[in-house]
């Protein structure tokens, strides 16, 4: 049985919002996990209805916010204020991923929102990115994990479209930097509906690094990413001083692999400021054992790119 709410050591704070059954939050979960990303959850329904306030958003660097197949009581009146409250914080100003596609069902758009216009029980059976952040992705949204009740949503003067359905009607939006000082990702199409898993995960992996790092500072093929030893010598024996550069401010994670490809140790996995970053390897593994002699493989992946290098220890 969930607990309604238990914080831990995480970056992002999924709310799960929906009260039919447990499908929605399985699906999310599965990305999570599947992506590598560390949240903590809170059960509204667990926890006598109750959401989380600004208070607690504000420990988390993201929250995602799912309403599943709730049409009535999406958000209250308290729920809207407090995201507002998160939002607009000026010394942390939040970061929120919406998805809902009844909440303008049950409720008029709130400020923070940035929608222009809007209409109920649009549907959607194929959804396309056209926007900096979606841009090149399309996917069926057949899955049915829930009935397809997806609006149209148009974005107001600050927000943009980032993906519309099989006929071209947006149905969600963005808005952040510079235009304002908080990020909001707004789908009104159930992202549990996309078919494949793979697609799933690309769309959580690309909402999730643009909150993150923005539209600007994402990673693409013309921002490459590189990795370095110092000193540069094969072999090296004992402790390591690994060098590495990423192009823009990214997420990054750096793991060592042994030559059977297990991984032996993560040793970097958050946000990295752009430019040359250091860490050391102790050749050890992640329960500090000491690992054998023999060949092993740094991964270094930031946003969609991955750089490898290989290391032969000898003691």
């Amino acid at each position: 049985m969930d607990i309604g709410y238990v914080a831990g050591p995480a970056d992002i704070l999924f709310v799960d919002d929906d009260e039919n059954g447990p499908n929605v939050e399985t699906v999310y979960e599965t990305s999570f996990n599947n992506l590598g990303l560390a949240y903590d959850k809170w059960v509204v329904f667990d926890s006598g209805g109750v959401a989380p306030d600004a208070v607690v958003m504000s420990d988390y660097e993201i929250v995602v916010w799912a309403t599943g197949e709730d049409y009535s009581n999406t958000l209250t009146p308290t729920d809207t204020t407090e995201i507002g409250l998160y939002l607009l914080n000026v010394m942390n100003p939040g970061k929120l991923w919406l998805s809902s596609q009844d909440v303008l069902w049950d409720i008029d758009p709130v400020s923070w929102m940035h929608v222009d216009m809007h209409a109920d029980d649009i549907y959607c059976s194929q959804v396309t990115g056209v926007g900096p952040i979606m841009s090149g992705f399309s996917s069926p949204t057949t899955g049915t994990v829930i009935i397809d009740y997806a609006d149209m949503i148009m974005p107001d003067a600050s927000s943009w479209t980032e993906m519309q359905n099989e006929v071209g009607t947006s149905n969600t939006i963005a808005v952040g930097p510079p235009a304002t000082p908080y990020s909001v990702f707004f789908n009104a199409f159930a992202f549990e509906n996309i078919n494949a898993e793979a697609d799933r995960d690309t769309m959580m992996n690309r909402v999730i690094n643009w909150l993150y790092v923005g539209v600007e500072e994402s990673p693409s093929k013309e921002t490459p990413v590189t990795i370095g030893f110092a000193p540069m010598s094969n072999p090296v024996r004992g402790r390591s001083l690994i060098t590495y550069n990423t192009s823009v401010r990214s997420r990054v994670a750096l793991k060592v692999y042994d030559s059977a490809g297990r991984l032996v140790t993560t040793l970097v996995d958050g946000i990295v400021e752009a430019g040359t970053n250091t860490v050391f390897w102790d050749a050890t593994d992640n329960n500090n054992r000491a690992v054998a002699n023999g060949i092993y493989f740094f991964k270094l992946d930031a946003g969609d790119l991955t750089a490898t290098h290989k290391l032969i220890l000898v003691r």
